[in-house]
C-alpha cells in the first residue's frame, strides 16, 4: 500500500462529513469493543493489563531516532510500564526509550480512556518500524516483548 498524500490526509482529518464517518465507522466500534472486553474481564474477576502496541518511523523530519523501542506511560498504574521498560533495558543489544519517541499526555486516547478510569496497569509500546518490517523481525520482537512482559508481570500486584 502506498503512502497517503498530504491532501488526502487533510481531507480525512478536516472534512466534517468524512471525519464524522470515520469516527462512527472505526473509532467508536473499536473503543466500544475494548470497553466491553475490559468490563467483561472485570466482572469475571480476571486480572488485566492494557497493552497498546504501535510502531514509529526510524527517521522523522530528517533526524534519526536512536531508540529500538519506546515505553510510554503517564498517570495511574505505571508499575507495569516501568517494569517492562526496565526488563527491556536488561536485554542486550537494544536501545530502550523512556517516554520516547512520544510522551503520553492528554492528547492520547486509548490508555487514558480505558486504563486510567479502571485503575488498570498499562503500557504503550512503540517499536521502530525498520525492526519489524518482516516476519523474522516480528518474531524477534514478539519474543523480546513477551519475555519482558512476563518479567514485568512478576514484579507487580494485579
Amino acid at each position: 500500500m502506498g503512502e497517503i498524500s498530504a491532501h488526502a490526509l487533510t481531507l480525512l482529518i478536516t472534512v466534517p462529513g468524512v471525519r464524522r464517518a470515520r469516527i462512527e465507522s472505526i473509532h467508536v466500534p473499536y473503543h466500544a469493543a475494548i470497553s466491553r472486553m475490559l468490563d467483561d474481564r472485570q466482572h469475571q474477576g480476571r486480572a488485566t493489563v492494557l497493552v497498546s502496541l504501535h510502531s514509529f518511523t526510524p527517521i522523522l523530519n530528517g533526524s534519526a531516532r536512536p531508540w529500538d523501542v519506546g515505553i510510554l506511560y503517564w498517570r495511574g498504574r505505571t508499575d507495569f510500564a516501568l517494569g517492562l521498560r526496565d526488563a527491556l533495558a536488561r536485554q542486550t543489544g537494544i536501545v530502550v526509550g523512556d517516554n520516547v519517541p512520544y510522551a503520553m499526555d492528554e492528547t492520547d486516547y486509548t490508555v487514558p480512556y480505558h486504563a486510567f478510569s479502571r485503575a488498570l496497569p498499562y503500557v504503550e509500546i512503540e517499536v521502530k518500524q525498520s525492526l519489524i518490517g518482516d516476519p523474522q523481525g516480528q518474531a524477534v520482537w514478539a519474543a523480546r516483548l513477551g519475555t519482558a512482559a512476563r518479567e514485568a508481570l512478576d514484579r507487580i500486584a494485579l
